[in-house]
Parts: C-alpha cells; sequence; structure tokens
C-alpha cells in the first residue's frame, strides 16, 4: 500500500492551494502533533525532517488522535501531518480542510504485506481482500 507523508491545511490558507508541497515549505508554520506516545513514529519523523530542511518545527498544540488533529486544522490552529494511508478521501469534505501531498522522495514509508496464501484462517483472507481491494482503490 501507498504511503506518504501529507499535511492537512486550513482550507484559506496561503499554501491550501498547491497539490503538492515540499517539506521546506512549511518553515514558518505552526504545527498540531499528536502526542508522542500516541505516534512516535510520525512525531519524530516530522521532527527529524524539520530539522533536515534547516528549521524546528513549532507546535503549540498536541493531541490525542486525528480526529482532534484535524478538528483544529479546521479552525486555524495550525497545520497537521498525516499520511495517505490514514486518509480515506473522505477527510477534507468531512473537516472542511486542505490535504496536500508532500512530495520529497524520503518522506514515503509503503506498508508491504505478505500472506500464506493457503492459511485456512478465514479472517486473515478477509483482511488481505479488504487490503488488496483499498488498495486498487487508491491506486
Amino acid at each position: 500500500m501507498e504511503n506518504h507523508l501529507q499535511i492537512a491545511l486550513p482550507r484559506n490558507h496561503r499554501l491550501s492551494q498547491k497539490k503538492e508541497l515540499h517539506f521546506a515549505d512549511l518553515k514558518k508554520e505552526t504545527f498540531i502533533l499528536l502526542e508522542r506516545q500516541q505516534s512516535p513514529v510520525i512525531v519524530d519523523y516530522v521532527i527529524a525532517q524539520g530539522l533536515k530542511n534547516g528549521f524546528n518545527l513549532k507546535a503549540n498544540y498536541y493531541v490525542n488522535n486525528l480526529d482532534e488533529g484535524l478538528s483544529m486544522v479546521a479552525v486555524g490552529k495550525g497545520l497537521a501531518f498525516l499520511y495517505s494511508g490514514m486518509n480515506d478521501d473522505t477527510l477534507e469534505e468531512k473537516y472542511q480542510i486542505k490535504i496536500a501531498d508532500l512530495e520529497d522522495n524520503s518522506l514515503n514509508q509503503n506498508i508491504v504485506v505478505a500472506i500464506n496464501e493457503h492459511h485456512e484462517n478465514q479472517i486473515l483472507h478477509e483482511l488481505y481482500q479488504f487490503i488488496e481491494n483499498d488498495n486498487d482503490r487508491n491506486n
């Protein structure tokens, strides 16, 4: 499954008209981050990417889940990171926000799934089928 970093912006944000952004474009922005214990991989990764691009991320808010973060983006409290694997294509409409792809090649963290087709566990087969169908829908 393709899984790349995205950024959620308020609809009226100066960068919201762009479909693709680079991490360096975010240098002067304020962020809403997930609490580190909720998602240490994302938090550590975006902080490191900020440093790699010559700036420290300024986070004014920390949230416990994606719903809380995107709600705060909608009211203009900052920008929030998410992975495309979290985005079911309804989030922009649901939260009245804009989601842009971050186009730095190093930001991709694709998900690879392997399954033994001869395994007899029906739940695993259904899960695999769901993932495969979702992946086909998103490509």
